[in-house]
């Protein structure tokens, strides 16, 4: 019974961001489209970013919630049973970053279709990759599990993980606006993807859950 709960939320997740998926991409369309021109900074310019942000927290804000809870409703005496505690918090870790992978995949493939390479990246694999270092420091920070509000280090991590994603954010309008040259692109994502591995995989490995 619970395996099947957790495909139906799945599916859920799935056609809820599939729907999100299908209105940014004519949104977004519109915007860098028809607004944005290549004239320097602009009032139109500025709105592109604002609306690079607002996706992006979007996606931000859906792996808050499906990974606040980890680990806390849990039947860990079960699972426990049947495998060693670090076997379990690998598998849980990963289950879990592909179910915030199942609800990030269609904002990111009509990002991709629109030609925002960095925005979808973010959605395609740094905002998996925050899910995993978010889940674990909440599993070892979190004050009090009956009350799953951010600690002092929580709140750190939340702002290392989504600073980067909300300073990428401008970087596609800038070249699209002829601001600063397209090879920023590329190097922004190999920056950022060595980012976010360097502060998740750590997680992945470690043997001190």
């Amino acid at each position: 019974g619970q395996v099947t709960l957790r495909r139906i939320e799945s599916w859920k997740v799935f056609l809820t961001s599939l729907s999100i998926g299908v209105i940014v991409y004519f949104v977004m369309r519109y915007i860098k489209y028809d607004l944005l021109l290549p004239h320097g900074i602009t009032p139109t310019l500025v709105s592109v970013i604002y609306a690079d942000v607002a996706v992006l927290a979007i996606g931000w804000t859906f792996m808050i919630v499906l990974t606040s809870s980890a680990f806390l409703a849990e039947p860990l005496w079960l699972d426990l049973s049947v495998m060693t505690p670090i076997q379990f918090a690998r598998i849980y870790l990963i289950s879990k970053t592909l179910l915030v992978l199942i609800f990030t995949l269609p904002i990111g493939v009509a990002l991709l279709a629109l030609g925002c390479i960095v925005n979808a990246m973010a959605f395609l694999l740094f905002i998996p990759l925050s899910s995993i270092t978010f889940i674990s420091m909440s599993a070892r920070y979190l004050p009090d599990p009956t009350n799953p509000a951010l600690s002092p280090i929580l709140s750190i991590t939340v702002i290392v993980l989504f600073t980067p994603l909300s300073a990428i954010a401008a970087i596609p309008a800038l070249v699209k606006a002829s601001i600063i040259p397209p090879y920023t692109i590329f190097y922004t994502i190999i920056t950022l993807t060595i980012y976010y591995i360097s502060i998740s995989i750590p997680f992945l490995i470690s043997k001190s859950y």
